[in-house]
């Protein structure tokens, strides 16, 4: 449920989004895929923990098909987190996790509400709602 975040095209025609509630847990990120004269809906990661906000943001997509995101929360094993940055790997056919930043709500920001944005290097950058210097949020990288 609450699909706030846009749709981004990979390569193969495939459409991947985000729903910031729903699924097994706390928002999931889907795989919409062409099937003939329709489309094919695939759950490829649930993010867990009840009642705590998840994805809220459109995805980003490297060259080699990896997914990259941000929530509105954390993993519930690394409370407190004021939101995350993820990747998402297809590996053997399955869709692995990493988290690559928990935010603390502090000088390196919180509730990261934009979509991930990604450089030619692939480095990632975003913007968070709160946290910084003067607390009214921040933009952040992560170089890879």
């Amino acid at each position: 449920g609450v699909p706030e975040g846009g749709l981004i095209f990979a390569t193969s025609g495939s459409l991947y989004g985000t729903t910031e509630a729903g699924g097994a847990g706390n928002g999931t990120v889907f795989e919409l895929r062409p099937s003939q004269d329709s489309w094919t809906l695939n759950t490829i990661y649930t993010f867990p923990g009840p009642g705590v906000p998840g994805p809220a943001a459109s995805l980003a997509l490297d060259g080699a098909g990896n997914i990259y995101g941000t929530t509105l929360s954390g993993p519930p094993q690394y409370p407190p987190c004021e939101g995350s940055v993820f990747e998402l790997s297809r590996l053997n056919g399955a869709w692995n996790y990493m988290l690559l930043h928990c935010f603390t709500g502090g000088s390196d920001g919180g509730q990261p509400y934009s979509p991930v944005t990604m450089d030619r290097y692939g480095n990632l950058y975003g913007t968070a709602f709160e946290g910084g210097a003067n607390g009214d949020g921040v933009v952040w990288e992560i170089s890879r």
